[in-house]
């Protein structure tokens, strides 16, 4: 009801007709039956107060008048004020009470730690014994221990993206990393851009900072730096060997450095070769497959994955001079490099250039397969050309891994797996190589080291001892020295005699113990052998027949044939008595010829072998 209301308007009205202006005192304008809640324009020109009441009735809302500006009026519900029975659980009067508002009640959005009246480290509880001294002096030992060890550094993990296209390593974001004792995570990619320049390039962090310096063919600093990646480039040619490189924190950098640079890489298990079959030139038998193999590489621990029969290899072989490696060949379904036909080895022509040469017919010679660190564990296989050819299997087989010059290979850390011997012969035609697989030596867990390692120091701790490359000494079991007289000297050997040992120096003379000759017959036989043109085996300057070997019933045959003779002038001489004059021999050469005349047509070449030994004529001995 609005009792008052009418009340103070009648008696307003009544003012009004005797111009007499009259407020009822204690008397606000109350408004109990609206159906909405009041609004900045229910104010004082209605006739409402500070303190006026208002009843929403629809609502069922109750509001108090604060401010009745004109156009501007305040108001606020009132509705639960009587509600109100508690707070924070406690009945009665209302008064503030220890905990009340918590930390977690607290909107940390607009308070500060500066209201907190309490700020002293010494007022707090339960510090213990670890002031801030404490926790300075421990930060500080931190620090020394860091400083001193330089640890740790390496990635915590291998799980972000690493990969390289041509002509950009990244390392794609998150990654995180440890360097010198401060750790780095990552807020985006790091890249390195690999030099147009044909090399094996290291890639690294030089700080905490992800400071991605240029590549470059200068080794890593396992103290100083974090070792990521490293990547063979051959710009020539566009060939690409990527390399994981990844290491974790929880190897030291001096550990690291002697594994790396003494232990080298090591062969796990698994990679067992399969599929081939020996002395069969058909392609599927000149093919190799390899199970999968457990490769380390220091305290990274690789999986590579199995190679199946007739996959393609990576062929590596060395080309020109610098160090430069390369890699391809045709049908690279098979180990062994080839171009036209005709298999090849890796031959140093002369000062260190490289070349790939085609081999010998019916010679034989190597390819090296190893395990390599490969970021691409699908393709960690390797295959090196073997860098000699060899007249006989034994001497193929004889040779060693660490025999091969592997300066600047594209894996600084493999193992060798397998070392494969075959020969090369024109009437295998059954595969393009024209091969056939002798035999697979197995190198499995061996104590060959790795590239990677550091060359043993003691002369007795090298591989090859027993081969025949000391030139200046005169071994116990002699020398042996192989060659091919190609066709068109074999008919011109009259004419022109062919060296086949040269002068071994002053105060030195040859001796041959025996020799041996292969025809290796092509197409055609020769024709033409008269009486007396049979092969002669003499000292070059002195004339001094060694031996002599009849070429009818040999070289004019239309199949191979083999002969082996040894001389018999160091015996007893017809004419000395007392053998061979050996200072009328010093520092000559050792030639064969053909006694009277030249054999005619023909066209297959003559292999020999000789076994002799260097004498030094000095007196004394």
């Amino acid at each position: 009801m609005k009792t008052f209301a009418l009340l103070a308007l009648f008696l307003t009205a009544l003012s009004a007709t005797a111009n007499v202006v009259w407020v009822p005192p204690e008397i606000r304008y109350t408004n109990y039956e609206a159906s909405t809640a009041p609004g900045v324009g229910d104010d004082a020109n209605d006739g409402y107060e500070p303190g006026s009441h208002w009843v929403d009735q629809t609502a069922d809302k109750a509001y108090i008048c604060l401010d009745n500006t004109v156009g501007a009026a305040v108001w606020t519900e009132s509705t639960d004020i009587a509600a109100i029975t508690s707070v924070f659980t406690r009945t009665g009067a209302i008064t503030a009470a220890t905990n009340d508002y918590t930390w977690a009640q607290i909107d940390k959005a607009t308070s500060d730690i500066a209201d907190i009246t309490t700020k002293s480290h010494t007022s707090l509880t339960d510090k213990g014994t670890t002031t801030h001294a404490d926790l300075d002096t421990f930060k500080t030992n931190e620090l020394l221990i860091e400083t001193t060890t330089a640890e740790p550094t390496g990635f915590e993990d291998t799980s972000a993206t690493l990969a390289f296209s041509t002509p950009t390593v990244t390392l794609s974001h998150p990654y995180v990393y440890w360097y010198r004792g401060t750790k780095f995570t990552s807020s985006g990619d790091a890249t390195w851009t690999v030099p147009a320049v044909t090399g094996l390039y290291f890639i690294r962090f030089t700080d905490a900072a992800a400071t991605a310096p240029t590549p470059s063919t200068v080794a890593f600093d396992f103290e100083s730096e974090v070792p990521v990646a490293m990547l063979y480039w051959n710009n020539a040619t566009s060939d690409a060997w990527f390399m994981e490189e990844r290491h974790n924190i929880v190897m030291d950098w001096a550990t690291h450095t002697l594994l790396h640079e003494v232990e080298g890489a090591k062969y796990g298990s698994g990679g067992v070769a399969s599929g081939y079959v020996v002395d069969s030139d058909l392609l599927v038998d000149v093919q190799i497959a390899l199970g999968a193999s457990d490769f380390h590489d220091e305290d990274l621990e690789l999986e590579l994955d199995a190679k199946v029969e007739g996959s393609n290899w990576n062929k590596w072989y060395r080309l020109g001079a610098s160090n430069v490696w390369a890699v391809g060949g045709t049908d690279d379904t098979i180990p062994g490099y080839h171009a036209g036909n005709v298999a090849k080895w890796n031959e140093d022509a002369g000062g260190g250039t490289y070349q790939l040469t085609s081999m010998t017919n019916n010679y034989y010679s190597n390819t090296w397969i190893v395990a390599s660190n490969a970021h691409d564990t699908t393709d960690g296989f390797m295959a090196i050309s073997g860098q000699a050819e060899y007249f006989t299997e034994s001497g193929a087989t004889q040779a060693t891994f660490g025999g091969l010059v592997l300066t600047g290979l594209p894996s600084a850390e493999i193992v060798p797996l397998y070392q494969v011997v075959f020969r090369y012969k024109t009437t295998f035609t059954n595969n393009d190589a024209r091969i056939e697989i002798k035999s697979i030596q197995d190198l499995r867990g061996t104590t060959n080291p790795s590239i990677g390692a550091a060359a043993p120091s003691d002369h007795g701790n090298l591989s090859g001892l027993g081969d025949n490359d000391h030139p200046q000494y005169e071994l116990l079991a002699g020398s042996v020295i192989t060659g091919t007289i190609a066709t068109a000297d074999v008919k011109t050997l009259n004419a022109s005699p062919v060296v086949m040992i040269a002068a071994p120096g002053a105060t030195l003379a040859v001796v041959i113990d025996n020799v041996y000759l292969f025809y290796d017959y092509d197409s055609t036989a020769y024709d033409g052998i008269a009486a007396g043109e049979d092969f002669l085996i003499e000292y070059v300057n002195s004339g001094t027949d060694i031996l002599i070997i009849e070429t009818t019933a040999f070289m004019d045959q239309a199949g191979d044939e083999a002969r082996f003779a040894k001389p018999s002038l160091y015996g007893q001489d017809d004419t000395l008595g007392d053998g061979l004059d050996l200072l009328n021999e010093a520092n000559d050469a050792v030639h064969i010829t053909i006694l009277i005349d030249e054999i005619a047509t023909g066209d297959s070449p003559l292999l020999y072998r000789i076994h002799y030994h260097i004498v030094n004529l000095t007196a004394g001995l």
